[in-house]
């Protein structure tokens, strides 16, 4: 979505819905937002990856114009499942080389 300041990056949210109305034509979309953590109360921590976003209960109504582009989002802990997986492999092919 798009930010009112161009200076800010763009905002992430999942379209949860897409609805119409029949007067006029617009399209509005139901979003659940995604937040990242200088947004939020805790703040940036060290560790944190600059790209890091958390899904928030927060959601709204908003046209659909304000849509920007798509975007993906993974799941850290789907990301951690891969590489537990990967790395054993990995060390089994150093240890036969």
């Amino acid at each position: 979505m798009r930010p009112t300041h161009s200076l800010k990056p763009s905002y992430v949210a999942k379209v949860e819905k897409v609805e119409s109305d029949a007067i006029g034509g617009n399209v509005k979309v139901l979003t659940r937002w995604y937040y990242r953590p200088e947004e939020s109360i805790g703040g940036r921590r060290q560790f944190d990856d600059s790209k890091e976003v958390f899904l928030s209960d927060h959601r709204d109504l908003q046209s659909a114009d304000m849509i920007e582009g798509k975007c993906t989002t993974t799941i850290i802990s789907v990301v951690l499942s891969i590489i537990r997986l990967l790395v054993p492999l990995f060390l089994i092919e150093l240890l036969l080389i």
